[in-house]
Formats: C-alpha cells, sequence, structure tokens
C-alpha cells in the first residue's frame, strides 16, 4: 500500500570492510586524480567510469546532519569547511588511519595515511587546503602561440617608405603577422589574412583599420614591397656577411 506518510529507515547491521588492501600514497593519489576527471576534458590514460558518472558518485544524495554540512553520495560523502566541500572517504584497521579529499571544482585533492587513532580526516582537509591555496595563487598557464605558417616567411623584414623615412618590421608576434614601429610601442596592427597568400587587411584597433596590406613581389618568389593604406614601403634586403679569407701574409 502506497502512503505520503515518511517511515524511519530499520538499522542495518554494520558490514565492515575486510581491511586487506594494503597500498601506498602514490597509488592512492593517482586512484584520487582519477575521481577529478571531466566529461569535457580529455581523458589522461584508461578511465573506466565515465565523467558524468563520476559526478552522479559524488553528487550529495541525503543530508548526514542536522547542522547541513556532511551529506552522503555514492560510496563518497562531502563534507563543509569553511566555504569549501571536500568530497571524501575514509577508513582504517586498529592502529592505522586513512582518509582522501578533494575538491572537485578546483581540481585538487589530498591523501593522508596516519599510524595510530589520529584525524585523518581533518589532516586530509588540511593538506588540501594548502594545495587548494597553491591552485590559487599559481600564475596562470600561458599557452605557448601558434607556429608560424612557412608561407609567411618570405615577407618579414624591414620596410622603408623612401618618401619620408618611414620605417616598419613585419614580424610574427603573439600569433599573428604583424607590423612593427620602432619609434611607436602603441601601433602595432595585425594583418589578417585573405585568401590571397600575399594581401591581408590590417585588424581592429588602430587608424588603418580595415585597409589592405599587400605585399608585391618579383617572378622568382622575392618580396619587394608592401602597399599599406596608401603608402608603398620597400622591403630592405638583408646584407650578406662576406666571408672571411686567408689571406697570406709578407714574411
Amino acid at each position: 500500500m502506497l502512503s505520503d506518510e515518511f517511515e524511519r529507515s530499520p538499522v542495518s547491521l554494520p558490514v565492515w570492510a575486510e581491511g586487506g588492501l594494503w597500498s601506498c600514497t602514490e597509488d592512492v593519489a593517482g586512484w584520487l586524480s582519477f575521481q577529478l576527471r571531466r566529461e569535457d576534458r580529455p581523458r589522461r590514460g584508461p578511465s573506466v567510469l565515465a565523467g558524468s558518472t563520476l559526478d552522479e558518485m559524488h553528487t550529495a544524495r541525503y543530508l548526514g546532519d542536522d547542522t547541513w554540512t556532511e551529506t552522503w553520495g555514492i560510496a563518497w560523502y562531502a563534507r563543509r569547511r569553511g566555504d569549501v566541500i571536500w568530497v571524501q572517504h575514509g577508513g582504517g584497521v586498529y592502529g592505522f588511519n586513512t582518509s582522501v579529499c578533494f575538491d572537485p571544482d578546483k581540481q585538487v585533492g589530498a591523501v593522508a595515511l596516519v599510524n595510530g587513532r589520529g584525524d585523518a580526516g581533518g589532516l586530509a582537509m588540511d593538506l588540501g587546503a594548502i594545495a587548494r591555496e597553491a591552485v590559487r595563487t599559481a600564475a596562470p598557464t600561458i599557452a605557448p602561440p601558434p607556429p608560424m605558417p612557412g608561407t609567411y616567411r618570405p615577407l618579414l623584414g624591414i620596410y622603408l617608405d623612401l618618401e619620408d623615412g618611414w620605417l616598419v618590421r613585419v614580424e610574427w608576434r603573439d600569433g599573428k603577422l604583424s607590423l612593427i614601429d620602432p619609434t611607436d610601442d602603441k601601433w602595432k596592427p595585425a594583418l589578417a589574412p585573405t585568401d590571397d597568400r600575399y594581401a591581408f587587411v590590417v585588424e581592429p584597433g588602430v587608424r588603418e583599420s580595415g585597409e589592405p596590406a599587400v605585399f608585391r613581389y618579383l617572378p622568382d618568389g622575392r618580396v619587394v614591397s608592401l602597399f599599406l593604406a596608401s603608402s608603398t614601403l620597400q622591403r630592405l634586403e638583408p646584407v650578406e656577411p662576406v666571408p672571411e679569407t686567408n689571406q697570406p701574409t709578407a714574411s
């Protein structure tokens, strides 16, 4: 018979773990890092459970106390300390105590293996808090810019407006083909490519935004000039070093 009345669940007999698992901090840490995998991130090595399944296991399902600081998930429980919710699990046998905890949001965790009856859970959260603070204060990871396309190499160099002496360098900078004026630190326009490998458009941010930047070249492929907006800049050929010769000396 169905009813909307809640009843207290029967108290089950305690079922204790066998306690025969032997491991080390490194192995447990590897297992903990597996818990931090997310569905939107690439897998690192073989994985058994999907990230969505791990999320489901870590999600709170039952309230564990009257202060709303502890909940139970699937094979895991979570404890709130300050503004952080640590997903964790512990265990032990006589003379030995263990605990692992992790913060899925910050992707950090800690393992505590204690000889004795110490507070392994508290120690794990203390260590996890140190790791969490280290992540918070760490310098951001800067991804290296993409490599320069090989077709851009002939375009690099120094260009000169013969009428007014304006000198411009064409460089590969921050992942884009850019123009550099050595006398103006604020003028660093980037060139957006087009279907023509020698034709570009100046990107927004400078007075020449939207103007064409077209490199002109000889039949042998050597680039000789750059037409920028309304100016033509001649490419300066690099000076080839003169090879040293061993001249005989008079005796």
